[in-house]
């Protein structure tokens, strides 16, 4: 499935965020089969991330407020309020139990489908911006219930080995997902 972004700003400059976003996309179906490994299918969509806020802040069009690097501070700077937001508003209408905790969870894969969606074709740095606070404030959602809903499962005595290996886990897919959008990015 490919979308529509080199008819709205030209094949050359895009092409890259159109293969990573398509990526990011069809990763949330591998989650449905995977769905108590979410981390590290967050990770997938956490290690692409940086490389498409990387890529967006070169392009001429978004510097409405600065250079590449204010660009990028800005994404960067927002990506930090959504992970500290996104939580906080998810607690209000979340239970603390492991089928709510796990409805958010899904939804939260379906928050970053969207919002990378709406980076696909947001022709302002606002737009940018608003998608980067979704897609973050869905980041830190899962991260924070699957982290607790593993902890309902684990036995207290082998929670930090567990957690230990699931780490280790999370940093291979993530290492393995930046690997694969640099490939992207320079093919």
């Amino acid at each position: 499935m490919l979308l529509a972004v080199c008819c709205m700003k030209g094949a050359g400059e895009l092409l890259f965020i159109q293969y990573l976003i398509n990526y990011c996309v069809g990763t949330v179906l591998i989650f449905y089969a995977m769905v108590y490994r979410m981390h590290y299918i967050g990770s997938i969509f956490w290690g692409i991330a940086d490389l498409i806020s990387i890529k967006i802040s070169e392009m001429p069009h978004y510097h409405e407020y600065g250079d590449n690097s204010m660009t990028l501070g800005l994404i960067f700077s927002i990506s930090g309020v959504g992970c500290q937001v996104g939580p906080v508003l998810w607690n209000y209408v979340t239970p603390q139990k492991e089928k709510a905790l796990m409805f958010a969870v899904v939804m939260s894969f379906v928050q970053i489908t969207l919002s990378y969606l709406l980076m696909a074709y947001a022709t302002t740095i606002e737009l940018v911006l608003l998608s980067t606070f979704i897609r973050a404030a869905a980041s830190a959602v899962i991260w924070i219930y699957s982290t607790l809903i593993l902890q309902l499962y684990v036995h207290k005595d082998l929670q930090g080995r567990v957690f230990a290996i699931e780490n280790s886990i999370f940093v291979f897919c993530n290492i393995v997902a930046i690997i694969g959008g640099g490939i992207m990015f320079d093919a």
